[in-house]
């Protein structure tokens, strides 16, 4: 079996004739014990294929596998972006903690709950890239401290405090010696942003668009079915209000006239 197989990658960057094409249907394989080199010009798209291959970066199209099995790619949470910074943060350490301790006691903890840490940090850095409209590479760098990742914030009383990214590793914990395996974590409540602050951000949280937004309004969430895609949306977030672009509303208020 193959160590690493790559199968028709394609990146894109940008939309319509500005579109950059990094990476054009980029396939091989590598056996294991074998040593390969990635070389090219400036600008062939070497780090794009490194990063995708890393699992920093999600390609347009295509297939990487590790070992036969296939890599999941992080993504970034557009709907968190009207969230403060170190609330993004705490929202992926209270997942990230709450998973460990579900499947503390598991043989193979260390492995995957390590290799879940690194997805859920991926898809921070890319969503508090489209929060603080930068990349993913110049979030990190932004926050890094030594090898953790470190959001410094104000409290109500003025005070400079700081969350740091778990970093408490994933040890196989033991039933018969940690008694504490088995307890509740703590309960940790991330203030969802106002209304005011949803229509500040000026980004339309039913396709991500950026600019005028209006606030779309039911009166009750037991009138709506499901049957489309902002109805999903408000029925999960259990809101009976929704932040969306003039196209977004046009489409919205015309539904079902047709």
């Amino acid at each position: 079996m193959d160590l690493l197989e790559v199968k028709d990658i394609c990146k894109t960057y940008g939309n319509g004739e500005t579109a950059v094409q990094a990476l054009k249907h980029v396939s091989f394989s590598v056996p294991k014990g074998e040593f390969v080199a990635v070389v090219g010009e400036s600008g062939s798209g070497k780090s794009t294929l490194l990063n995708t291959l890393g699992a920093l970066d999600t390609p347009t199209s295509g297939k990487v596998y590790i070992d036969g099995k296939d890599i999941w790619w992080s993504k970034p949470r557009r709907y968190m972006t009207p969230m403060k910074p170190e609330d993004i943060l705490a929202q992926y350490n209270a997942e990230t903690r709450g998973l460990y301790n579900y499947y503390s006691l598991a043989a193979n903890v260390s492995k995957e709950c390590a290799s879940f840490a690194f997805i859920m940090k991926m898809s921070m850095f890319k969503t508090l890239g489209w929060k603080l409209n930068t990349s993913a590479r110049k979030v990190r760098q932004k926050y890094q401290k030594d090898k953790d990742f470190v959001i410094p914030y104000n409290d109500a009383k003025g005070k400079q405090k700081y969350r740091v990214f778990y970093n408490e590793g994933f040890k196989k914990r033991n039933a018969q010696f940690d008694v504490d395996y088995d307890k509740l974590p703590q309960t940790m409540y991330v203030p969802y942003p106002s209304l005011v602050e949803r229509l500040k951000d000026g980004r339309c949280e039913l396709c991500g668009k950026e600019g005028k937004v209006v606030m779309h309004h039911v009166r009750t969430l037991t009138k709506l079915k499901g049957n489309n895609e902002w109805e999903k949306l408000m029925l999960k977030r259990h809101r009976k209000t929704l932040v969306v672009c003039e196209d977004c509303n046009s489409m919205i208020q015309n539904y079902g006239k047709e």
